[in-house]
């Protein structure tokens, strides 16, 4: 994300060191590239119907397989801008859309848990009647069957 290095540079300059609280500018870029991540979260959902396609034709699973990768990427940099603002934060300031940038890259990283062909490989199972109820699920737990 851009920005990264700046704020590393800013926030480990001894000269700009505030008492126990991040310097102005520090805080300011903080925020900002908190809003920029929450914004490309918001471009990316606007996508994210597609990240999973109901059928397997080549076009739509190559979106999906691109969408998932930039879902992937946004998280790896909103990771790194949560890392720094944590660190602000953990030094008594307040660093805006911190809770919610956190709450958008846990829903993210769950959600890229499942790639789109995994999405299409579960589909097509279903499709066969490759399915187990609830029930034997349960059943098969209480008895200790693993499979």
């Amino acid at each position: 994300m851009t920005g990264i290095s700046l704020f590393d540079r800013l926030a480990d300059d001894p000269s700009r060191r505030g008492e126990g609280v991040a310097p102005d500018l520090t805080l300011s870029l903080a925020d900002q590239m908190m809003a920029a991540a929450l914004a490309g979260v918001r471009m990316l959902r606007r996508c994210e119907d597609m990240l999973f396609p109901p059928e397997g034709d080549a076009a739509a699973l190559a979106t999906a397989e691109v969408l998932h990768a930039e879902f992937c990427r946004w998280a790896d940099d909103a990771d790194a801008v949560l890392e720094r603002a944590a660190r602000l934060e953990a030094a008594g300031a307040r660093v805006a859309g911190f809770a919610e940038l956190r709450h958008a890259v846990g829903r993210t990283r769950a959600m890229l848990q499942i790639t789109p062909r995994q999405h299409l490989e579960a589909l097509a199972q279903v499709r066969r009647g490759e399915v187990h109820t609830l029930e034997e699920v349960r059943r098969d737990l209480r008895l200790g069957v693993h499979g």
